[in-house]
């Protein structure tokens, strides 16, 4: 699964056989389109891929992939402290840990996610989003930023399926981050999508969901 098609192409070139959907760029449109891929085929795992952008204020090396471990929705007036999260949206979501290893064993970096409305420009901007990942997670080494993320494990979190994101780096999150983007997003997608194949390919999945529940029930509608 992936924002949108393009961050699918090298994955559905390397894992042909595996079913992949693009489920819409935002939180708004992710979350409709992850709910609605997860009812029509009931799939026993959720992998997302894609792009994100790198917050390189926490002090970790920059990677080149990364698996996400904890992710919370991030937003630039809450962390300037200007404006708050209420009820349950400030809480993070977590990635299954057997999926993680497996990923992690195959090349990505363990990271937490901040999922944002918009996509982050501004230098100041991005040092306060950094910081304010660092402190509502636990392991906040390496931090990315990426726009759809929290509505996809929300998604299937509410659905009962174990749900990873391996995502590859394609910018430093601030000034000249589009651009940065731009050039690299295409590269980011197929080092992601190379993971991905690799642990499939050499059962590292299918161990990992031996090893890991389908979550929560579902809840009530």
């Amino acid at each position: 699964m992936a924002a949108f098609a393009p961050e699918l192409e090298e994955f559905q070139r390397l894992a042909p056989d595996v079913a992949t959907a693009a489920v819409g760029v935002g939180l708004v449109d992710a979350a409709l389109g992850t709910a609605e891929a997860l009812a029509r085929a009931r799939p026993d795992v959720l992998l997302l891929l894609g792009t994100c952008g790198w917050f390189d204020y926490l002090g970790a090396e920059d990677p080149r992939v990364i698996v996400a471990t904890e992710i919370v929705l991030a937003d630039g007036g809450a962390a300037e402290g200007r404006a708050a999260l209420v009820g349950g949206v400030g809480e993070a979501l977590r990635a299954s840990p057997a999926l993680v290893d497996a990923c992690a064993s195959r090349g990505a970096a363990p990271a937490t996610v901040a999922t944002t409305l918009s996509v982050s420009i501004d230098d100041a901007l991005a040092t306060a989003l950094a910081a304010d990942l660092a402190s509502r997670c636990a392991a906040s080494a390496r931090g990315v930023e990426h726009l759809e993320a929290y509505a996809v494990f929300r998604a299937a979190e509410r659905a009962g399926v174990p749900c990873a994101a391996v995502l590859g780096v394609a910018n430093r999150v601030g000034a000249g981050g589009r651009a940065a983007w731009a050039a690299h997003h295409v590269e980011a997608s197929a080092l992601a999508a190379g993971v991905v194949a690799r642990a499939l390919a050499d059962g590292a999945i299918a161990d990992a969901l031996r090893t890991t529940t389908r979550g929560r029930s579902p809840e009530p509608g």
